[in-house]
């Protein structure tokens, strides 16, 4: 099953999804203490991700991915007043 989502996100994304444990060590971890996982694959986004995070990042608002909006972690819910819910629920 993760060999076939990693080849999904290869055809979408193609040379812009990494598996490489190095990689992969890099983004298991936050500026947190707390511990996490290593992804399946990390993947950089694709232009219309870039388009809408770019204005987010020009005035220095947090960005936010909402699914389900179902994280029993809190992970769905902006932290700050004015971030920007970027809701992926239609397109899953």
């Amino acid at each position: 099953m993760a060999v076939e989502a990693v080849r999904a996100l290869e055809g979408v994304a193609g040379g812009r999804v990494h598996t490489d444990p190095d990689v992969l060590r890099l983004y298991s971890r936050d500026g947190s203490l707390e511990s996490g996982e290593l992804p399946l694959a990390v993947v950089e986004p694709v232009d219309e991700a870039v388009k809408v995070v770019r204005p987010a990042v020009r005035y220095n608002k947090n960005v936010v991915a909402v699914g389900a909006s179902a994280s029993p972690s809190g992970n769905a819910a902006p932290k700050t007043p004015d971030a920007i819910a970027v809701s992926m629920a239609q397109h899953v």
